[in-house]
């Protein structure tokens, strides 16, 4: 009987062992083209257990029984199932290839939910610029690129979307995104579009609608995001000359110079990326640019120089610096001296405004054992200006810089559940200060002694839930930002909250559907509230009149809202593809400011 016992005792421990084997199955997963690893790839086994690549595109994976299949999915690319015979194995190794999509809703985009998302999935209508699109139509500035896009129009150097509003002198309604983080300017809350290294960018994305849930202020009509390109396995260098001359105008009688010297642009752009070890990757870029106005003395020189580090320190773990240096001369614009003959020329003789241009963007990302990524990104934005017409006498008695910075941080937590629900979380801080405004517009022959600096801060929390149901056929969005202002000594506090919600469903593979709702807003820029100053003096043979800009102390934050019900047809026939996208929106805003003329 003892013996019965423990040879039963034996095939159960045997039968046991047998079930309970398992395999770990280990590799790399690389695009099928270039052999770049892919970060993030979702793969699922048979078994319902799943994991994703590091940052090296590795992955492990642990499963039992005598076989498997498992899926590999990546946005953006088509998806790929690996069946296994895996008895009697301990560990197998396993690198997976991976081929982009065929679809051109395959394409990804990363600006709306600051995770990558397909482009059939966004819940607002966003505009899609590749690098080929700068590469091919000779683009000098980022905003060449806005008046290109549909519903994007570009005048006096600010942008609106859809018509939503414009407002000379104002801050920007629209926020500009480089790698993750705004980039306004501290005193006019503008974009700097000569700032902008396109010269390396890999995509740039146009979101039309609010983003403040995300973003922040400034971004109540949309976002523009720029993202760098990242290096490949094969160095790739990019070397652009260019020139370009402008035509006479239609009425001959309004042009100021000879036929012999029109006015023309040229400059050149450099680009390098690179892996410079298996650890290290870098990118560099510069531009040279001139320019020879058709408004007169209304010139312009330019010359930047910027680069992007990432270093791997571990398969968890990478971190960088980023930076951005610009040189800019430009003769300054404010109105014609008649709308006619001299449309061309200003009211007053113009000179030349300077500026020094810097960022610094430091950066970590990290993974943690339970796949939560981390990031941590700051920013040093400043701008010094060195005021027009000054005189010797005046830069000796009175510095002539006047910095206006912006120091900023941002944390930033995304999670990825089993059951298709992802969180992105986090929180920001800035600190932004200027110079009086006064001396920035200071055209006179005397200039004011005061030099006080004017400054505010805010903090933010913010939080977002995107989740999918019916095999992922249904995409949900909700998101929330509450946010805190101090601007001044005391002279302006808020805290404003904004919500966003939306939905995509596909009905078929080439037929989607969408709905969403956003709020945003817009904080005043230090100018806006505090600028007072002369701009210039009309001289008449009576009596010269003074043209001046007076603050607004009581003005108030912009606010708004967006709806809009779209839809996304895939046209295809042989080798041409592209879509179809249809939208029907409502745009409604209040306490929108702008500069108005007046007698005081």
């Amino acid at each position: 009987m003892k013996q019965l016992y423990t040879v039963l005792i034996l095939i159960s421990f045997i039968s046991i062992q047998h079930i309970t084997a398992q395999t770990t199955i280990s590799g790399r997963v690389v695009d099928a083209e270039t052999n770049e690893w892919l970060a993030g790839v979702l793969i699922s086994s048979t078994q319902l257990i799943g994991t994703t690549t590091d940052i090296d595109g590795k992955y492990s994976i642990t499963v039992s029984g005598d076989e498997t299949e498992l899926t590999f999915r990546y946005l953006g690319y088509e998806t790929q199932v690996i069946k296994l015979n895996i008895r009697g194995s301990k560990n197998i190794s396993l690198d997976a290839k991976m081929t982009v999509g065929t679809s051109i809703l395959n394409t990804v985009t990363v600006t709306s939910s600051r995770n990558k998302r397909l482009l059939e999935n966004e819940i607002a209508t966003v505009e899609i610029i590749p690098a080929r699109f700068l590469e091919n139509n000779a683009i000098t500035s980022l905003s060449e690129v806005m008046e290109r896009t549909p519903g994007v129009q570009i005048l006096d150097d600010q942008v609106n979307i859809r018509s939503s509003g414009f407002s000379y002198g104002g801050g920007s309604r629209v926020g500009l995104i480089i790698d993750g983080q705004p980039l306004l300017g501290a005193l006019f809350g503008d974009i700097r579009w000569n700032f902008i290294p396109i010269e390396n960018a890999g995509q740039i994305e146009v979101v039309k609608g609010p983003a403040s849930v995300l973003y922040g202020s400034n971004a109540m009509n949309g976002v523009i995001n720029v993202t760098t390109a990242e290096p490949t396995s094969d160095p790739y260098t990019s070397i652009s000359i260019y020139r370009g001359v402008m035509d006479d105008p239609p009425s001959k009688y309004r042009q100021w110079w000879s036929d012999e010297e029109p006015p023309f642009n040229n400059g050149i752009f450099f680009a390098h990326r690179a892996k410079v070890t298996d650890k290290l990757d870098i990118t560099l870029g510069g531009n040279m640019h001139f320019n020879k106005s058709h408004i007169e003395r209304g010139d312009e020189a330019r010359y930047r120089a910027n680069w992007t580090t990432k270093y791997r320190l571990t398969d968890k773990t990478t971190f960088g610096i980023n930076g951005n240096f610009m040189y800019h001369k430009s003769g300054g614009y404010f109105i014609w001296q008649d709308a006619d003959t001299n449309a061309l020329k200003h009211i007053s003789p113009l000179s030349f405004n300077r500026y020094r241009t810097l960022s610094i963007d430091p950066h970590v990302t990290h993974f943690d054992k339970f796949n939560n990524k981390h990031i941590v990104r700051g920013r040093l934005f400043s701008i010094v200006q060195t005021p027009q017409r000054r005189s010797k006498e005046q830069i000796e008695a009175n510095p002539p810089d006047i910095p206006a910075t912006i120091y900023s941080m941002e944390y930033q937590f995304q999670r990825r559940f089993q059951n298709e629900l992802l969180l992105t979380a986090g929180f920001s801080l800035q600190d932004f200060s200027a110079d009086n405004p006064t001396l920035a517009f200071t055209a006179g022959d005397t200039i004011s002694d005061i030099r006080s600096t004017t400054f505010g801060n805010n903090q933010a929390l913010f939080g977002q839930v995107e989740k999918s149901f019916l095999e992922n056929k249904l995409l949900t969005h909700v998101g929330l930002r509450v946010e805190r202002f101090n601007i001044g000594d005391g002279d302006f506090s808020a805290i404003v909250p904004v919500v966003q919600a939306g939905a995509t469903y596909k009905a078929s593979p080439t037929n989607v559907f969408r709905t969403s709702f956003g709020q945003g807003y817009r904080m005043p820029s230090l100018l806006e509230r505090y600028v007072e100053a002369e701009i210039l003096v009309i001289e008449s043979p009576f009596i010269d009149i003074p043209l001046q800009a007076i603050p607004n102390l009581e003005i108030t934050p912009e606010y708004g809202w967006n709806y809009e019900l779209g839809y996304k047809k895939l046209l295809k026939k042989g080798r041409w593809k592209g879509y179809l996208d249809l939208a029907f929106f409502v745009m409604q805003y209040k306490n929108m400011s702008e500069l108005t003329f007046d007698l005081h």
